[in-house]
């Protein structure tokens, strides 16, 4: 009995130190290779459409792009990203500890968002409770969400079985007071606003020519910060 207990005493030991060698190698290769055990932890990204497959997934181009990632109300600057809108996914590349460069899916439940050239990028789920990428124009209070998507669909002009991605395509919302409103055009955006002030807003979206088929965020940037304006006088 007593050789029994120390067999197992001495397993739960070992696999203690065990344990703390695991986490001392982690943190050393951490602090070696500037690793953030928060930021780069999420699924490995695999998706690879085919050869029977042209065009892309992405929202501008194959290409990663230096920008910065919010966790814990924590900004991480100078990340490779890239957003995947066919799956909704917001992508990280990073060097992993062998050197081999790695691509993940970065969580939605811990990504708050990601900033790209000034421009903000977050994880949205739209109507129909899938998850999209937006980008924000203001904020959850007042502002607007254009949200990305591009569909992978048979090419019939081929004779074959191949597949194309579509061209980019965006869903609008207005974001007002933390909940969201999805509009098509100029007229259901409209119809969303102070009644008061509609007539105004038609006139500024006249005069500066705002376009909601080219969806441009400055153009809408510039709309909300006068619908702010109006609404405050």
């Amino acid at each position: 009995m007593k050789i029994k207990f120390s067999l197992i005493l001495f397993s739960i030991v070992l696999c203690t130190q065990m344990q703390i060698l695991a986490q001392n190698s982690f943190e050393a290769s951490e602090k070696m290779y500037g690793l953030d055990q928060q930021l780069y932890s999420g699924r490995i990204y695999y998706y690879i459409p085919g050869q029977r497959v042209t065009g892309d997934q992405y929202w501008y181009s194959p290409e990663f792009m230096l920008g910065s990632v919010s966790r814990n109300d924590s900004l991480r600057g100078n990340q490779l990203l890239n957003f995947d809108v066919t799956n909704g996914y917001i992508l990280l590349q990073f060097e992993h500890i062998s050197h081999m460069r790695q691509t993940i899916i970065l969580p939605d439940s811990l990504t708050e968002y990601v900033e790209i050239n000034g421009s903000r990028y977050e994880y949205f789920r739209d109507d129909y409770g899938f998850r999209r990428i937006a980008l924000i124009v203001g904020d959850s209070q007042l502002g607007i969400a254009l949200v990305a998507y591009k569909e992978l669909n048979l090419n019939p002009t081929t004779g074959l079985a191949q597949f194309e991605f579509s061209k980019l395509h965006f869903a609008k919302y207005l974001l007002h007071n933390d909940s969201k409103t999805y509009f098509r055009r100029k007229s259901t955006f409209l119809k969303l606003l102070d009644p008061a002030l509609r007539a105004d807003v038609r006139k500024f979206i006249r005069s500066n020519r705002i376009s909601f088929r080219k969806n441009k965020p400055e153009q809408f940037a510039a709309l909300l910060a006068y619908y702010q304006e109006i609404k405050t006088k």
